[in-house]
């Protein structure tokens, strides 16, 4: 009866540990893009040949996807096409950019588990969409806005708010992968009438799960003989500007570049071509470049402005105005300073010095210190504290009253018997006081100790 027992564990084991990596799976993407806003699945097609018996199956991964379909599907013995969706968890889409890949399985009733790999691609909504318009003229009533699917991904049911100084448009549409559609859109002409040409901004902009997103893109506004103005400004501490005209007319016609400039920011300019004049009004220069375009020609100029300079004297007179600002404004200034004390033994100690001034009179003021973890007091040195809180490990001086200017100075040596490498950082130390019947608090600086080791050295 034992060895029955034992003949049938044995059985359903070797049952149990079958691999079922006799199938054959050949996968074909039919979109293995997400979207990470809108979750939509990545589907393939799955060419799997069982050559074994006919049996149930289960597709499924143990990481943060959703295998499609859910539940059981036979495979017949030979080749089996089977549509497979992949839905990565709300987690996972806003972790990852890019490819991922991950391990799935397909788990048979008797058969075992076979084990594979697959690549899907999750994107953001903005990069999966390429906005802009077709280039217009005042003389035009209407243009197309274009949208375009980037990736291999279905985008069905989004809800577009167009807008830019010509036009406002909401509009449901509808994309296959990297499909591009163009909808027809009207020009409120009583609005351009003041405006120039060159390139505009249009923003497309969508409300998912409560998540505004926006996208931006770009269109031309043409002049009258249909030369397109592309500008662009970039950089932070260098500023790039770069003006493109381009005659896309068919007849010749001169283009004109202006950049006006300040006298400051002139002097810290270089520009990629040499004006063809330049004329001082008041507190500012104004550069101009010239040149005939043939139909199809361009013209660029670029200037770049260095301000790494001025900003860096603007924040120092920042900085220097906050500081003074700080000191004026405190009634009362801590300051705790810390400095190595050589030791007969090899223990690591500290003096720690608190001063305090005041710059008016103050009454009832408490000086609070904290000792760092590890370490002790040393009270045979410095002025002893009037209170030593042992559970909080706090040191408390009671100074009955300060006078405006007057400044006092508490010392001690604090010391540990653990050996102390690198950074050893203290706490704050804090002032209490009573000014015109109100309490106030004022924090010092913190303060810190770099030891790289420890010397027999004597006091």
């Amino acid at each position: 009866m034992k060895k029955r027992a034992l003949l049938i564990l044995f059985i359903f084991l070797l049952i149990a540990s079958v691999s079922a990596a006799n199938l054959t799976v050949e996968k074909i993407d039919r979109g293995n893009v997400v979207i990470s806003e809108i979750g939509n699945p990545a589907k393939f097609d799955f060419k799997i040949t069982n050559p074994g018996e006919p049996e149930n199956f289960e597709i499924y991964s143990l990481l943060s996807v959703v295998m499609m379909p859910k539940n059981y599907f036979k495979l017949s013995n030979g080749e089996t096409n089977l549509e497979v969706e992949a839905y990565p968890t709300k987690e996972l889409r806003e972790e990852i950019n890019g490819y991922y890949t991950f391990e799935y399985q397909i788990k048979g009733w008797y058969s075992g588990i076979f084990k594979d790999k697959l690549t899907i691609k999750i994107v953001k909504l903005s990069d999966a969409l390429l906005i802009s318009a077709e280039s217009f003229s005042p003389e035009d009533s209407q243009t197309d806005i274009i949208v375009k699917n980037l990736e291999k991904a279905e985008i069905n049911n989004l809800s577009l708010h167009f807008t830019s100084p010509f036009f406002d448009l909401e509009k449901n549409i509808d994309l296959k992968p990297e499909e591009e559609i163009k909808i027809p859109v009207s020009i409120n002409l009583e609005n351009t009438k003041n405006l120039d040409s060159g390139s505009y901004v249009i923003i497309a902009e969508t409300n998912i799960d409560g998540k505004k997103i926006k996208i931006d893109g770009t269109f031309n506004y043409l002049e009258k003989e249909r030369i397109s103005v592309s500008e662009d400004f970039s950089g932070f501490l260098i500023r790039k500007h770069q003006i493109v005209k381009t005659n896309e007319g068919n007849v010749p016609v001169n283009a004109r570049i202006e950049i006006k400039k300040d006298i400051l920011t002139r002097l810290f300019s270089i520009y990629s071509e040499t004006p063809s004049s330049a004329e001082r009004s008041g507190l500012f220069v104004n550069y101009v470049w010239e040149k005939s375009l043939r139909p199809g020609e361009s013209f660029e100029v670029v200037g770049s402005t260095n301000y790494t300079f001025p900003f860096i004297l603007i924040l120092l007179v920042i900085v220097v105005g906050f500081i003074v600002k700080m000191y004026y404004s405190t009634n009362v200034v801590l300051t705790k300073r810390v400095s190595f004390v050589k030791t007969k033994g090899e223990q690591f100690a500290l003096k720690v010095k608190l001063i305090i001034k005041s710059k008016k009179g103050v009454e009832n003021v408490k000086v609070i210190d904290r000792l760092p973890g590890a370490t002790k007091l040393y009270e045979k040195y410095g002025v002893k504290p009037d209170k030593i809180d042992h559970s909080t490990r706090r040191l408390i001086w009671n100074i009955k009253k300060l006078n405006a200017g007057e400044e006092r100075v508490y010392s001690y040596i604090i010391y540990s018997e653990l050996k102390i490498l690198g950074r050893f950082e203290l706490p704050s130390a804090v002032a209490i006081y009573d000014l015109e019947g109100k309490s106030e608090e004022v924090k010092s600086n913190k303060t810190y100790f770099m030891h790289e080791g420890l010397n027999k050295i004597e006091d």
